[in-house]
């Protein structure tokens, strides 16, 4: 059963994708912080991040970080260990300077808020079954 690790910090969005994830047969772990998701990406070793773009930083008191998604991508890929995973970024600002933005950050890709769930799905299944 793949692993996918959600990094978000809203709860209801947690829910909903858990909701969605659970039913398509996922293992899930959830992180709310960059911390976090940098953490459990090492340890969790996940099949796939989703991760959502702004984020609280535990280090900022946790406050709103509206890097904190591309700042743990950034880790998440300059670590040897946890390079290799792949990343969609979960943002609500879908505009073309910040996909490119997302992208360089080290994202595989974007799937924007609200969700389109059947292309959240495909995204996923597209990222977990390409060749290595």
């Amino acid at each position: 059963m793949p692993k996918i690790l959600i990094a978000e910090d809203d709860r209801n969005n947690i829910e909903i994708l858990s909701d969605l994830l659970a039913d398509e047969g996922y293992a899930l772990v959830i992180a709310t912080t960059r911390e976090d998701a940098i953490n459990l990406a090492q340890s969790e070793q996940p099949d796939l991040i989703l991760m959502d773009v702004q984020m609280p930083d535990s280090q900022a008191s946790d406050v709103l970080n509206r890097e904190a998604g591309l700042e743990a991508t950034s880790a998440i890929k300059g670590n040897n260990a946890t390079r290799h995973i792949p990343v969609i970024a979960l943002t609500a600002h879908n505009m073309l300077h910040q996909k490119e933005r997302i992208l360089a950050a080290g994202c595989d890709g974007l799937q924007a808020k609200p969700y389109d769930f059947a292309a959240l799905l495909d995204t996923i299944e597209g990222h977990l079954h390409k060749p290595s």
